[in-house]
This record gives structure tokens, sequence and C-alpha cells, in this order.
């Protein structure tokens, strides 16, 4: 039976070929060609090819301990011996058959000494014999184990490293995920506080950002600043007294320090102190830089300090109340719009104050005149006497030059009457002067006219006036209209041509985009008859162009 084939801890009933029988032997290792058995306490080594037939037992026993015989201590290690084709022996057989321990002679392998131990002390030698073997089999079973488990990692290897390989994508892909899902809050935190910081820098920034005009729609209609002066200081006693009521700020929670609630009140009032003094001076700040331009801002600006602030407080459960927060507003637009009257009435005041200058030189002129002419008649009167009383003496050639001579002082006294009655009406009539029409096209391009009214005697004064230092060349008249109500015709004509204001902020500016054909248009629909001149002379800035392009032509052929 060279083919067959068994499993450690098998148990088998083998016939030999020398005729044995070998009853419930247990297998401890099968080596191919041979193998090593335990019948009874006996180990033996077994060729396989002696072996006639082989029967499985079914035994409820639990296997025996496997040993290996080359582990075994040499003392007790047992040779197998071949076994020799020979008659069976019947005492060996009974033997067998009994349970006793029969191992065959073999020269190489004396089986006295262990006859001896076993007859010395068999007890002993059965539980050496025992501890023995159980050693053999738990190191055999190590490491038949071991190396099960080596071929199952070599078998299984690829599957393995898969699996690890899996389990550590899984891994990364975790913790990629954990830190994407940290990396999304993180972005929009960052998100949130860059909309934040660019309202903040919003409402600082001053620079570059232009209103439009009536981009503020005032809230109050007091006519004169010192109603608005009146009403911010209503506003902030009202003010103090929320904040000796203890409104203006207040703290639902009722905490103790160290166990005392009265250390707690004044921990309390220390916070609310200390919040209603941050946003008052923000509140004095944004006060302070308040503008035209900026009058929005500084109302957003206000309310962000008031949530800011509210926030700190958040945790003690102290808090600005938003009545305080209103008053507050209200006073940043009184504030505001007190300035911008304050500065229309300066405005007005200093038109005013040029009025009465222009009526004071006017009345001057007029004065000087008047005393003019009543001198000038004076004199053509007394010459005139003087000439009359020597034509009476005089006769002939003499008498005709003396007639001729009276003529012209005549003419004089004529002439000084009636400078002596345009004066006297001029002083009469307080409204009466020119309208002009200028323009300065160096200064502020074809495009742009100035009309304005003066009731100088000699209106080409105010022109030149206006063409001094704060201009870098003079004014061009287009034309003088002259009117007994001056003031009306200045007023119609501006308000004709509201729209083309170049600045619309302040109407005592009095430049306008507009045509000298549409200025002429509107001088006729007023009922004034004038001819106004078309062509601007600009003597100095065209002068001032040819030098230029003197410069520029010199300057291309020294450099040709």
């Amino acid at each position: 039976m060279a083919s067959f084939a068994a499993n450690p801890g098998d148990r088998l009933d083998l016939r030999l070929r020398d005729g044995r029988t070998l009853e419930n032997v247990e297998v401890l290792k099968d080596e191919g060609d041979s193998m090593w058995v335990m019948a009874g306490k006996t180990l033996t080594a077994l060729k396989k090819r002696d072996i006639i037939s082989e029967n499985a037992v079914v035994t409820e026993m639990p296997p025996a301990p496997i040993a290996d015989p080359e582990q075994l201590p040499p003392e007790t290690a047992i040779q197998p011996s071949p076994i020799p084709a020979q008659t069976p022996n019947p005492v060996e057989e009974s033997s067998t058959k009994e349970g006793r321990a029969v191992v065959p002679a073999s020269a190489n392998a004396p089986e006295a000494p262990i006859q001896k131990a076993t007859m010395a002390n068999p007890a002993l030698l059965g539980g050496l014999l025992l501890a023995l073997v159980a050693i053999a089999w738990l190191w055999q079973s190590s490491r038949t184990a071991r190396k099960r488990l080596d071929e199952l990692e070599n078998r299984y290897k690829p599957v393995i490293d898969l699996d690890k390989a899996i389990r550590e994508r899984q891994s990364f892909l975790d913790k990629a995920a954990i830190s994407s899902s940290e990396k999304e809050k993180e972005l929009l935190q960052l998100n949130a506080d860059l909309v934040s910081m660019k309202k903040t820098l919003a409402l600082f920034e001053s620079e570059g950002d232009m209103v439009a005009c009536g981009h503020y729609k005032p809230q109050f209609s007091f006519t004169v600043s010192e109603e608005y002066k009146a009403a911010i200081t209503a506003i902030r006693e009202r003010q103090r007294a929320m904040i000796k009521d203890e409104t203006a700020a207040t703290c639902p929670q009722d905490w103790t320090v160290n166990g005392s609630v009265a250390e707690g009140k004044k921990a309390t009032k220390r916070t609310l102190r200390l919040l209603l003094r941050a946003f008052n001076g923000e509140c004095d700040a944004i006060i302070a830089a308040v503008s035209w331009s900026n009058i929005d801002r500084m109302q957003d600006r206000m309310r962000s300090a008031f949530d800011g602030i509210n926030k700190l407080g958040a945790s003690y459960h102290c808090s600005l109340s938003y009545d305080y927060l209103t008053l507050k507003l209200k006073e940043l637009g009184l504030t505001f719009e007190y300035e911008a009257k304050l500065q229309k009435e300066k405005e007005e005041q200093r038109a005013l104050r040029e009025q009465m200058r222009d009526e004071e030189k006017a009345r001057r002129e007029m004065e000087e005149m008047l005393k003019q002419a009543t001198r000038d008649e004076e004199k053509a009167k007394e010459a005139l006497a003087k000439a009359r009383e020597e034509v009476a003496k005089t006769s002939g050639e003499k008498e005709a030059a003396l007639n001729s001579k009276i003529s012209l002082l005549e003419e004089k006294l004529r002439e000084a009457l009636a400078n002596k009655e345009r004066a006297l009406s001029r002083a009469q009539l307080t409204r009466s002067g020119h309208v002009y029409i200028i323009s300065n096209i160096g200064s502020f391009g074809e495009t742009v006219f100035k009309i304005g009214m003066t009731r100088r005697l000699d209106p080409f004064e105010r022109v030149y006036e206006l063409g001094d230092a704060s201009v870098p060349f003079e004014f061009d008249v287009h034309g003088m209209i002259y009117t007994e109500d001056a003031p009306a015709l200045e007023a119609r004509l501006h308000n004709y041509f509201d729209r083309k204001r170049v600045n619309l902020v302040n109407s005592r500016k009095e430049f306008f985009h507009t045509t000298i054909d549409e200025i002429q248009n509107a001088v006729h629909s007023q009922g004034a008859e004038v001819i106004l001149t078309k062509l601007a002379e600009a003597r100095e800035y065209r002068e001032t162009l040819d030098r230029k392009r003197a410069e520029e032509d010199s300057a291309a052929v020294q450099a040709g």
C-alpha cells in the first residue's frame, strides 16, 4: 500500500506483512513512504510497503498529542527498525492484542535500558514520557500552525495586500473627508470674515467715493441753523436721561461674585458703563468726521459699532438698547444737516456781503458821477455867463468868435445836465444794472459760459475783476445787457440753464455748459433785444498756443 496516506491524529487498525495486527493506533506523522504511529504507549515507525491493509477507527476519544521523534531526548528516542519478512510470532501477536508494548528486536536499538527503566519505576517513566510527548506535540502543533499560517499568507498574499491597501485607502479617504469638511468650514469662516472686513473697510474708506447729487434725504425741516443746534441739544439731553435711568444699556442676568449678589451688581454696572463708554467714543468720532460725502457710510459705521460692542457683552448678557442707537443716529443726522445749513448760511452771507459791496461801490460811483455832473454844470454855467458878458462888450469878428464859444459851452452844459439827470435816475432805480455773458476758453473750454450781473456804472470793471490772478487767462465778453431789473433777468436766465450748471451743488457758481446760440435764444425769450458776439478773442490763450507750437517745431527741427 505505497499509495496509502494518513493524517496526523487518525486512528487506524493496521495489518502488517509479518502477520501482526495493530489495533487502534494513532497516526503521529505521515512522511510519504513511512509513518509514525503510537500503538498503546509505544512509538513505532512503519514502512508503508509493510502494511497490507488499514481500516479507520471511529472513536470519541480526543486525539493524542503529536510528538516528533527527531525532537525526543536521546534516552527516550526509539529508533525504527525494519520489520523482517518472517513467520509471525504467536507470542508477539498475542501480546499486541493484549495491549502490551511490543518493539521488534534490532541490532542498532537494544531494548534492555528501556525495559530496565520500565521495570524500575513504570509510573515515573510513563509520566515523563507523557510530558515529553505533550511538549513535543505542542511544539509540533505550533510549528505546523506556523507553517500553515505562512502557507496561507503566501497563498493569499495578493488578497491580504489588496485588503490592506483598501483599508489604507479607506482610512486615507476618511481622513481626507474629515480634512475636507474642516477645510470647508474654515473656508466658510474665512469668507464670512472677508465679507465682514470688506464692510468694515468700506465704512472707513473716504477717497475715490463720489456721492451722487441728492444722495442724502434730509430728515429734519428746520429753516435756520439755530433750530438744528437746539434739536441736537435736546437729543443729547434724552441720551443723558437714558443713561441716568439705566435704560441705555441693560443686563437682565443677575450675577454673583464670590457668592455676593452686591458684588455681582457692581461688576455688572461697571461692564455696562464700559460698553456705553466705548460706544459713545465711537459715536463721537463718527459724528466729528461726518461730511456730505460719507453720511451713509457713517450711519453704517455707527450701526456696525453698536453690533460689535453688543457681541462683546453677549457673554455677560449685557447689551446696548436700540432706543439709544436711534438717538445716536438722530444726533448724527442733525449734526450733518446742521453743518450743511451752516455752510449754506455762510454762502448766503458771503453772497449778501458781495452784493452789498457791489451796491456800495455802485452808490459811491453814482454819487461821484452826480458830483462830477454838478461840477461840470457849474463850470459850464460860469463859463457861459462869462462868455455872454464878453459878447455884450464886444462887436465884429470878436463877437462872432465869442458866440461860437457860447454855443460850445451851452452844449457842454446840456451834457452835464444830462449826466446829472442820469446819475439821479440810476440812484433812484436801485435794481438797474447790466447782465453780462462772458467766457474763458483757456480756463474752462469753448462750451462753458458765465452769466452774471453787475450794477456798476462801468460794467467792464466787474469783468476785469473776474479775470484777475484766480484764472490763467482773461475773460472775453460776448454780450452786455442793460436792464432796469438786472437781478430778475439774471435769475430767469439761471433758471433757464439750471440743468446745465457746471456746479450742481453751489448755485452761486454761475457757469453753464451751453452754446452762444442757446444763450441768444434764451435772452430773446426774455424780451431783451441784444446781439451777442459769437467769436471769443481769447488773445492770451491763442498767443500761448502759438508759442507752444513754435517751441515744439523748433525742438523738432533741432532733433532732426
